[in-house]
């Protein structure tokens, strides 16, 4: 019997090595003579160890009657630069207004906060849900690293924690593969193909990396082609025309540390008319095409499609919207006979027979289906299902997202066909978040897919957390402020707009009069509007060069005309001496 026993507790003992876990007292099991969960601090308040664990063991409870409250139970960590981690664990929620969170924060020598990153969190009333999220690799300047579970601001009910978790995380060398041309089909014109890497794949000494391209109906005479890898990415550029009419087998082959790893797409060379069949597209210059031609989405989000407010908003130059509750048939026929066209939102929604989405797609007001609404990377595979499920009952409209995870936009690609993220800085943060933001996005694409961007016009003042918490940052953005971000988008990258939001200017009217709001809204948006020609050009754009960091620029050419954009995105002057198209231009900008 003993040496049974042995032999349990030695599989046990390596089972749990390769489990490591970096949460010391997980469980909540050891606890002093106060009751109070050893390693972690932050007891007291309205957090607490008891007996409400997953199985009747401890668990640390959070329970909270008082909006003004605010704590964390946390521990610091031995997470190391450089190193990716999935953290998370297993919560309970009873009547809990707010949701429930697991976070993993890193802080600089200074103490200062350098990032984080944040489960979705629950809320309401649910049993033991697990909760997870990925980080990426932590920077070398993260010399303290924070393990949490925290209850959202003003949060009221009762939550549960336990079984929390920080391991080390092993991404795969090969991320996925993925090519420039939309829903990797087309019938002429430049294509790349590009393979997202993971942790320096590619580059290690004897690594090799190769594209593999296989007609079906010829699978002997696969044709091999050597890839480039640069910054964590291996790509190769062929004209549609190199493959074979029909369904082409692309894959990619990696060789890393001596070991295989494969990944591969489909890619359809078809007819020009089947490439222009769908009602609304994304062209190769990443311009969105509806019923053949060229768009440029300008727009802003709703509430919901309120008949009282449709005229107000059709006295700006906006062509679409994208509404929160999702409208009803009488709603969307009154969007169609306005020349508006709806971002549909079916975030939440229950996919499972298609029928929400075959519902509108022959709809002539149906831009885009809204697909995600900040969800976490953790839920990736759920988001990519979503997506491919909406290209499966319509191969009509493009799938669009919106997510703060800027820094993640990579991780994303198989969930989307249009990415927007969504910077907010006025009055918390620098204005040049917009670009910071925007110029993240459009990395992360890797020149693969469209971003409609998300500019911030509304007051923060219009969330009662916000006014509470942030009373000096509750101001609604000046005319200038809104120029300014709409214009760091464009110059980043953006290839739409569709501001955040109608609504909150609607709300606001008591503090901020409406009308005056809206002028300036509809005066920066008709400034932009007056050079949509520009935006939905396809000629070569001019080089741009010279511009330091703090200075956004892009230039666009239409015929013989250049369009130069350069936008300071600092609070202080700023002088530049960049290169146009190979002609000096001095740059002397005002502070924002």
């Amino acid at each position: 019997m003993k040496a049974l026993v042995g032999i349990s507790l030695s599989f046990a003992s390596l089972l749990a090595l390769a489990e490591t876990n970096l949460v010391w007292n997980a469980r909540f099991e050891r606890v002093d003579a106060k009751g109070r969960a050893e390693a972690w601090r932050g007891w007291g308040g309205r957090w607490r160890t008891d007996w409400a664990g997953q199985d009747g063991s401890r668990a640390a409870v959070f329970e909270n009657a008082d909006t003004n409250y605010y704590g964390t139970v946390s521990q610091v960590v031995d997470a190391r630069p450089g190193k990716r981690y999935r953290f998370g664990g297993f919560v309970k929620t009873e009547n809990l207004r707010g949701k429930v969170h697991f976070c993993l924060e890193w802080y600089g020598p200074n103490g200062k906060y350098v990032g984080g990153r944040y489960t979705a969190g629950l809320g309401g009333t649910a049993d033991w849900t697990e909760q997870s999220g990925i980080t990426p690799p932590l920077p070398t300047n993260a010399v303290k690293v924070l393990f949490q579970a925290f209850c959202a601001h003003e949060s009221v009910g009762k939550a549960s924690v336990d079984g929390a978790y920080l391991r080390p995380f092993e991404a795969p060398p090969v991320d996925g593969v993925y090519s420039s041309r939309y829903r990797n089909r087309a019938a002429a014109g430049p294509v790349r193909f590009v393979a997202a890497l993971n942790d320096g794949a590619g580059t290690a000494p004897g690594d090799t990396a190769q594209f593999v391209f296989t007609d079906p109906e010829n699978p002997k005479d696969a044709r091999r082609v050597a890839a480039t890898v640069t910054n964590g990415a291996a790509s190769v550029a062929c004209d549609v025309s190199d493959l074979a009419p029909g369904v082409n087998l692309v894959r990619f082959e990696l060789t890393h540390k001596g070991v295989t790893q494969s990944a591969s797409l489909v890619f359809e060379r078809v007819t020009p008319e089947e490439e222009a069949a769908p009602a609304v597209r994304i062209d190769a210059y990443g311009r969105t095409i509806v019923d053949g031609k060229p768009f440029f989405p300008l727009g802003m989000y709703w509430s919901k499609v309120d008949p009282r407010l449709i005229g107000t908003y059709c006295e700006g130059p906006f062509n679409c919207l994208m509404p929160y509750n999702a409208p009803n048939r009488r709603e969307m026929d009154l969007c169609a006979s306005n020349g508006l066209k709806v971002i549909y939102n079916v975030v939440g929604r229950d996919l499972s027979n298609g029928a929400i989405v075959r519902r509108f797609r022959r709809h002539p007001a149906l831009l885009a289906w809204y697909l995600n609404d900040e969800r976490p990377i953790s839920e990736r595979e759920t988001l990519t299902r979503a997506r491919d499920f909406a290209e499966l009952h319509d191969p009509d409209h493009p799938g669009w997202i919106a997510i703060y995870q800027y820094y993640e936009v990579r991780s994303y690609l198989p969930t989307f066909d249009v990415v927007g993220t969504d910077p907010y800085p006025l009055y918390r943060n620098p204005i040049g978040m917009v670009t910071t933001w925007t110029r993240a996005t459009r990395d992360g694409l890797m020149g693969l897919k469209p971003m409609w961007q998300i500019p911030q016009v509304f007051d923060k003042g219009a969330y009662a957390s916000n006014r509470k918490n942030f009373p000096d940052a509750c101001r609604p953005p000046t005319y200038d402020d809104m120029r300014n971000m709409a214009w760091q988008c464009l110059a980043g990258g953006a290839n739409g707009l569709v501001f955040y939001s109608f609504f909150d200017l609607v709300a606001m009217d008591a503090k901020t009069p409406f009308r005056q709001r809206w002028e300036d809204v509809k005066r920066m948006a008709c400034e932009i509007k007056s050079y949509e020609a520009y935006f939905l050009s396809t000629d070569a754009p001019p080089p741009v060069a010279g511009a330091p960091d703090a200075l956004a620029c892009r230039a666009w050419r239409l015929g013989g005309k250049t369009l130069f954009v350069a936008v300071n995105t600092t609070r202080e002057p700023l002088s530049a001496d960049v290169t146009v198209d190979g002609r000096p231009v001095p740059i002397a900008l005002g502070p924002q």
